[in-house]
Protein backbone atom coordinates (compact mmCIF):
# COMPACT_ATOMS: atom_id res chain seq x y z
CA UNK A 1 0.00 0.00 0.00
CA UNK A 2 1.08 3.54 -0.62
CA UNK A 3 1.96 5.57 2.41
CA UNK A 4 -0.51 8.16 3.47
CA UNK A 5 0.42 11.74 2.98
CA UNK A 6 1.17 13.45 6.25
CA UNK A 7 -0.11 16.82 5.23
CA UNK A 8 -3.65 15.63 4.41
CA UNK A 9 -5.43 13.41 6.77
CA UNK A 10 -8.56 11.49 5.76
CA UNK A 11 -10.78 14.30 7.07
CA UNK A 12 -12.34 16.63 4.53
CA UNK A 13 -12.98 14.17 1.72
CA UNK A 14 -16.53 13.36 0.64
CA UNK A 15 -16.04 9.67 0.54
CA UNK A 16 -13.46 6.98 0.81
CA UNK A 17 -13.37 6.49 -2.97
CA UNK A 18 -12.13 10.03 -3.70
CA UNK A 19 -9.47 9.75 -0.99
CA UNK A 20 -8.25 6.41 -2.37
CA UNK A 21 -8.13 7.82 -5.91
CA UNK A 22 -6.23 10.93 -4.80
CA UNK A 23 -3.54 9.09 -2.83
CA UNK A 24 -3.19 6.01 -5.00
CA UNK A 25 -3.21 7.69 -8.36
CA UNK A 26 -0.03 6.05 -9.58
CA UNK A 27 -0.52 2.70 -7.85
CA UNK A 28 -3.54 1.33 -9.74
CA UNK A 29 -2.24 -2.24 -9.84
CA UNK A 30 -2.06 -2.18 -6.05
CA UNK A 31 -5.48 -0.64 -5.93
CA UNK A 32 -6.92 -3.37 -8.17
CA UNK A 33 -5.19 -6.09 -6.18
CA UNK A 34 -6.56 -4.66 -2.94
CA UNK A 35 -10.04 -4.38 -4.46
CA UNK A 36 -9.81 -7.97 -5.64
CA UNK A 37 -8.72 -9.11 -2.17
CA UNK A 38 -11.56 -7.18 -0.56
CA UNK A 39 -14.03 -8.66 -3.02
CA UNK A 40 -12.61 -12.12 -2.40
CA UNK A 41 -12.86 -11.67 1.38
CA UNK A 42 -16.42 -10.32 1.10
CA UNK A 43 -17.48 -13.11 -1.21
CA UNK A 44 -15.90 -15.66 1.13
CA UNK A 45 -17.65 -14.06 4.11
CA UNK A 46 -20.95 -13.99 2.20
CA UNK A 47 -20.49 -17.61 0.98
CA UNK A 48 -19.62 -18.83 4.50
CA UNK A 49 -22.73 -17.12 5.87
CA UNK A 50 -24.86 -18.62 3.09
CA UNK A 51 -23.30 -22.04 3.64
CA UNK A 52 -24.03 -21.77 7.38
CA UNK A 53 -27.65 -20.80 6.65
CA UNK A 54 -27.97 -23.73 4.24
CA UNK A 55 -26.39 -26.05 6.82
CA UNK A 56 -28.91 -24.87 9.44
CA UNK A 57 -31.79 -25.34 6.98
CA UNK A 58 -30.52 -28.81 6.08
CA UNK A 59 -30.27 -29.79 9.77
CA UNK A 60 -33.81 -28.46 10.37
CA UNK A 61 -35.06 -30.40 7.34
CA UNK A 62 -33.32 -33.57 8.53
CA UNK A 63 -34.82 -33.10 12.00
CA UNK A 64 -38.29 -32.65 10.45
CA UNK A 65 -37.82 -35.74 8.27
CA UNK A 66 -36.61 -37.75 11.25
CA UNK A 67 -39.64 -36.60 13.28
CA UNK A 68 -42.00 -37.51 10.43
CA UNK A 69 -40.21 -40.86 10.05
CA UNK A 70 -40.65 -41.50 13.76
CA UNK A 71 -44.35 -40.68 13.45
CA UNK A 72 -44.56 -42.85 10.33
CA UNK A 73 -42.70 -45.64 12.11
CA UNK A 74 -45.18 -45.47 15.02
CA UNK A 75 -48.06 -45.55 12.54
CA UNK A 76 -46.41 -48.42 10.69
CA UNK A 77 -45.94 -50.40 13.92
CA UNK A 78 -49.60 -49.88 14.79
CA UNK A 79 -50.66 -50.88 11.27
CA UNK A 80 -48.51 -54.03 11.33
CA UNK A 81 -49.80 -54.95 14.80
CA UNK A 82 -53.38 -54.39 13.63
CA UNK A 83 -52.79 -56.52 10.54
CA UNK A 84 -51.20 -59.29 12.58
CA UNK A 85 -54.07 -59.12 15.06
CA UNK A 86 -56.55 -59.23 12.17
CA UNK A 87 -54.69 -62.21 10.72
CA UNK A 88 -54.81 -63.98 14.10
CA UNK A 89 -58.50 -63.19 14.43
CA UNK A 90 -59.11 -64.36 10.86
CA UNK A 91 -57.27 -67.61 11.63
CA UNK A 92 -59.33 -68.04 14.80
CA UNK A 93 -62.52 -67.35 12.87
CA UNK A 94 -61.39 -69.81 10.18
CA UNK A 95 -60.79 -72.46 12.85
CA UNK A 96 -64.25 -71.78 14.30
CA UNK A 97 -65.78 -72.04 10.84
CA UNK A 98 -64.01 -75.37 10.29
CA UNK A 99 -65.26 -76.63 13.68
CA UNK A 100 -68.79 -75.51 12.84
CA UNK A 101 -68.59 -77.14 9.41
CA UNK A 102 -67.48 -80.38 11.06
CA UNK A 103 -70.30 -80.09 13.60
CA UNK A 104 -72.85 -79.47 10.85
CA UNK A 105 -71.50 -82.43 8.90
CA UNK A 106 -71.98 -84.68 11.95
CA UNK A 107 -75.47 -83.26 12.58
CA UNK A 108 -76.46 -83.87 8.93
CA UNK A 109 -75.12 -87.41 9.11
CA UNK A 110 -77.06 -88.02 12.34
CA UNK A 111 -80.24 -86.57 10.79
CA UNK A 112 -79.81 -88.70 7.67
CA UNK A 113 -79.36 -91.85 9.78
CA UNK A 114 -82.42 -90.88 11.79
CA UNK A 115 -84.46 -90.30 8.62
CA UNK A 116 -83.31 -93.64 7.20
CA UNK A 117 -84.13 -95.41 10.47
CA UNK A 118 -87.52 -93.70 10.60
CA UNK A 119 -88.22 -94.53 6.96
CA UNK A 120 -87.27 -98.17 7.57
CA UNK A 121 -89.47 -98.25 10.68
CA UNK A 122 -92.37 -96.68 8.77
CA UNK A 123 -91.90 -99.11 5.88
CA UNK A 124 -91.80 -102.04 8.32
CA UNK A 125 -94.86 -100.71 10.17
CA UNK A 126 -96.70 -100.18 6.88
CA UNK A 127 -95.76 -103.70 5.78
CA UNK A 128 -96.85 -105.11 9.13
CA UNK A 129 -100.14 -103.21 9.01
CA UNK A 130 -100.78 -104.40 5.46
CA UNK A 131 -100.01 -107.99 6.48
CA UNK A 132 -102.21 -107.71 9.58
CA UNK A 133 -105.09 -106.16 7.59
CA UNK A 134 -104.79 -108.90 4.97
CA UNK A 135 -104.85 -111.60 7.65
CA UNK A 136 -107.83 -110.01 9.41
CA UNK A 137 -109.73 -109.77 6.13
CA UNK A 138 -108.87 -113.38 5.34
CA UNK A 139 -110.01 -114.50 8.79
CA UNK A 140 -113.28 -112.52 8.53
CA UNK A 141 -113.96 -113.83 5.02
CA UNK A 142 -113.17 -117.34 6.13
CA UNK A 143 -115.47 -116.97 9.16
CA UNK A 144 -118.31 -115.59 7.02
CA UNK A 145 -117.80 -118.34 4.41
CA UNK A 146 -117.85 -121.02 7.11
CA UNK A 147 -120.95 -119.46 8.67
CA UNK A 148 -122.78 -119.46 5.32
CA UNK A 149 -121.73 -123.02 4.64
CA UNK A 150 -123.05 -124.04 8.07
CA UNK A 151 -126.32 -122.23 7.45
CA UNK A 152 -126.65 -123.93 4.06
CA UNK A 153 -126.19 -127.28 5.74
CA UNK A 154 -128.63 -126.44 8.52
CA UNK A 155 -131.48 -124.29 7.07
CA UNK A 156 -133.59 -124.52 10.27
CA UNK A 157 -131.03 -122.44 12.16
CA UNK A 158 -131.22 -119.79 9.45
CA UNK A 159 -135.01 -119.59 9.85
CA UNK A 160 -134.77 -119.21 13.63
CA UNK A 161 -132.32 -116.45 13.21
CA UNK A 162 -134.54 -114.52 10.88
CA UNK A 163 -137.44 -114.43 13.34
Amino acid sequence: LAPMAREEPFVGYDDVGSWVQRHWRHATHRHEAAATRIQCAFRRFYACGRAERLRIQRKALIAAVMASEATFEDTWVVAVATREESAREAAAVERRVQVLKGFLKRVRAWMQRRRLTKAKAEALQSETQTYAATKIQALVRGHIARLRAYLLRHPEIALNRER
